[in-house]
């Protein structure tokens, strides 16, 4: 079979299922509340008044300011204080992250991981954001376009566990079992298509911005994709064995210098336990 007739075939399924009512709605403010997200200049007040209007959201960060994650020594009781609290980073992070998983139920697929998911989401978000300020300190934007992009570079897993659970649960069982099978290649077996190919798809669909979007689905060798692509592998592989070694000759491969990537390294292994009871308060339960 022809690579263009596979790949007529791999579109020819993902339209039937984007036009079948597959496309999850994102709730209505979404498109601005993710603009003001990526925006780093963005005043706090600005940003607690848009989010005010996500009451799912507020609800999530003020029992995050007040949980044993964050030990806070006296009741917070003002989102103005909760995100005094947690931290700019911690506060876009986790509404980008609460905002893109509100239409999706990856639970109907047991296998799964809701914590793994988004405990490496998070963390490879702050990766790539400590990536860009390492090579391009001056430019606050690509730092910030790198965060999103990793939080949801892979949103179609979320979507397949949603909407073809069996076979995104026997593909996952696969990787998991078999040594060098990686997710994706396993979702392309059993579904037709990886996760990659369904986060291009859903990203278009909802017509996320074209940076993000290139971000994650453009080359993985150069400027914000390749720190996209290093973040996500750093952190896939630190999770793997917190005490892995770094890799020097890594980095070069995602057009990235050793140096600053050693750092991001060392503080990826650092906070992978914190990272890990973040995405266990938040989405665990889920």
């Amino acid at each position: 079979m022809s690579s263009d007739i596979d790949d007529a075939a791999v579109e020819n399924r993902l339209r039937a299922l984007l036009g079948s009512g597959s496309v999850p709605v994102l709730p209505a403010g979404t498109d601005e509340l993710l603009q003001l997200l990526r925006n780093p200049d963005v005043p706090m007040q600005e940003l607690a008044e848009t989010l005010a209007r996500f009451p799912a959201i507020v609800a999530r960060l003020m029992a995050l300011a007040n949980s044993p994650w964050s030990a806070p020594l006296s009741p917070v009781t003002s989102l103005q204080e909760a995100s005094s609290r947690l931290g700019i980073a911690v506060v876009r992070s986790v509404s980008i992250a609460l905002t893109v998983a509100a239409p999706f139920r990856p639970h109907r697929c047991p296998e799964f991981d809701a914590e793994r998911y988004w405990c490496c989401s998070l963390l490879a978000a702050d990766a790539a954001s400590m990536l860009c300020r390492a090579t391009n300190p001056d430019d606050e934007s690509a730092s910030a376009t790198a965060r999103t992009a990793s939080l949801i570079g892979n949103l179609g897993l979320l979507w397949m566990a949603d909407r073809m659970p069996g076979e995104t649960g026997a593909a996952l069982r696969r990787a998991g079992e078999e040594t060098g099978v990686s997710v994706d290649a396993a979702l392309s077996d059993a579904c037709g298509f990886g996760h990659k190919t369904a986060t291009e798809w859903l990203g278009k669909a909802w017509n996320l911005p074209d940076a993000v979007l290139t971000a994650i689905c453009g080359t993985r060798t150069t400027g914000l994709g390749g720190v996209v692509g290093l973040a996500n592998k750093m952190v896939s592989d630190v999770y793997r064995d917190p005490a892995i070694a770094f890799d020097a000759a890594m980095p070069t491969r995602f057009g990235v210098d050793a140096d600053p990537a050693q750092t991001v390294h060392l503080a990826v292994c650092e906070r992978l336990p914190r990272m890990t009871d973040l995405a266990k308060s938040l989405f665990a339960a889920r």
